[in-house]
């Protein structure tokens, strides 16, 4: 990941009355960003700041939940389609968010949240698994022959495992970031940007706009990984199935209100229409794992892109030059691929952390 070495690279910003940021994107990475960014301006450091100057937030973005990549997701809690980061960065964005959702899951609001542990099984013909972090989990546990039949997992797997996992459902979770961010004085602002000189008006921007800088920010690094899911109305199925067999990933992931099923994983397909060859394939496979879903109403179809890209999640400062010869500090924050409800948070963190060395009063700073 190129940019946590830049976080003491900071840039000046020039001294007003207020410094009004922007954080460009409306999914679950720009909510949970400029949720973390307002928490820690009421922090002893962000009220230092305050002390000296007002800084205000406001999230730009053309689509707000419900309309979003991140309501497709079926909010499973486990790290999935990333490319490029280390696997200790992933642990500790991973440790973080499971840090964070865990504090909310046994609230008396959890349920508003669309946080809720689940139990989880598994299996896999990949030599490698089980992976790593999920050693870690609670309730983490091999299962044997006997074991992997009675959850009627592929007989021929390489390994099964279960463990005690986590769903942040997305539509709920959404709606609860947004709320957080209104008590907290943030402003949204539908409209869409096509380039930074629409957002000249701004002090700094944090983009979080994920595939969107595929073309705003030309990085051809990013890759899409379509993928396309079932709801269905099946409120017999309780637990998480996983299986990774044949090249195929088949999921089984119950929300609140219906199950997810699913999917597919297909790198560099922008397609975000349905495809009937898709849906014939994830119903036979998912009704193979559990046959009691071909009585189950199927309430809606979704596609979704998941904002994979190489070489990581992209979390540094760029100064981007705008036609007025102005220098627009863009904090970027994109990338997170299947992973965004397990590692937002953790991510959110480090983001932060570049836009408060940017918001630092000036004679704390030196020029890039």
């Amino acid at each position: 990941m190129a940019a946590l070495n830049n976080a003491s690279r900071v840039t000046k910003l020039t001294r007003a009355i207020e410094h009004r940021v922007c954080v460009l994107g409306g999914a679950v990475i720009g909510l949970s960003t400029a949720l973390r960014l307002a928490q820690r301006l009421k922090e002893p450091a962000g009220r230092a700041i305050g002390n000296s100057v007002k800084v205000s937030i406001t999230i730009v973005a053309d689509q707000f939940p419900p309309l979003t990549t991140s309501n497709v997701a079926a909010g499973l809690f486990r790290p999935f389609s990333l490319s490029g980061d280390g696997p200790e960065l992933v642990d500790r964005w991973t440790k973080c968010t499971r840090k964070w959702l865990d504090e909310q899951v046994y609230l008396p609001t959890s349920g508003e949240r669309g946080i809720f542990p689940t139990f989880a099984v598994e299996s896999s013909d990949l030599p490698d698994d089980p992976p790593e972090w999920v050693n870690r989990e609670s309730a983490f546990h091999m299962l044997n022959s006997e074991e992997a039949r009675a959850f009627n997992l592929p007989p021929g797997a390489r390994s099964a495992w279960s463990w005690l996992s986590l769903v942040v459902q997305s539509g709920p979770y959404l709606i609860w970031l947004k709320e957080e961010c209104l008590e907290l004085d943030i402003l949204f602002e539908h409209r869409k940007v096509e380039s930074m000189d629409d957002l000249g008006d701004f002090d700094l921007v944090v983009n979080c706009t994920g595939l969107g800088s595929f073309k705003l920010f030309n990085d051809h690094n990013l890759v899409p990984v379509r993928g396309q899911v079932f709801r269905v109305d099946a409120p017999w199925i309780k637990h998480i199935t996983i299986i990774n067999s044949e090249g195929h990933y088949t999921y089984m992931i119950p929300n609140m209100e219906f199950v997810v099923v699913g999917g597919i994983l297909q790198e560099g397909n922008w397609n975000t229409e349905l495809d009937p060859k898709d849906s014939e394939d994830i119903w036979e496979r998912c009704c193979t794992a559990a046959p009691s879903l071909r009585r189950a109403k199927v309430l809606e179809e979704c596609v979704g892109l998941r904002p994979n890209r190489r070489g990581g999640v992209r979390i540094e400062l760029e100064h981007v030059v705008l036609r007025n010869g102005g220098k627009l500090p863009v904090v970027h924050h994109y990338g997170h691929g299947g992973s965004g409800y397990t590692i937002h948070w953790g991510c959110a963190q480090d983001a932060v952390d570049l836009v408060m060395s940017c918001l630092q009063a000036p004679s704390q700073h030196s020029e890039l």
